[in-house]
């Protein structure tokens, strides 16, 4: 093979290596501009994610408190149907002793 052949040969592999360096440069700054996005994305989702577990917080916070008052409530009415037999039964007693001295 000639000096002038190694030559050509030479600059046919330098060129191949410039296109391969040149396609691998695109490819590497196609894939840092796709981390780049997904690293937003990401933070995004954090930040999402953040916020739904203060409202998750939130809402938990609320529906302790809606179950704090139901058992209030559901106290009071039991309280309140305890007030309501004792009324009855007072009643029933008063009822008995009128009867006993219309008798």
């Amino acid at each position: 093979m000639s000096l002038e052949e190694q030559k050509e040969q030479f600059e046919e592999a330098l060129q191949k290596l410039e296109k391969n360096i040149e396609e691998f440069a695109v490819k590497y700054n196609s894939l840092k501009k796709e981390n780049t996005e997904l690293k937003t994305e990401l933070t995004d989702f954090r930040h999402q994610n953040a916020e739904l577990n203060k409202e998750k917080l939130e809402k938990e916070t609320e529906l302790n408190e809606l179950k704090v008052q139901f058992d209030k409530i559901k106290n009071t009415m039991i309280i309140s149907e305890k007030e309501r037999q004792t009324l009855k039964n007072r009643i029933s007693e008063i009822l008995e002793r009128i009867e006993v001295h219309l008798s």
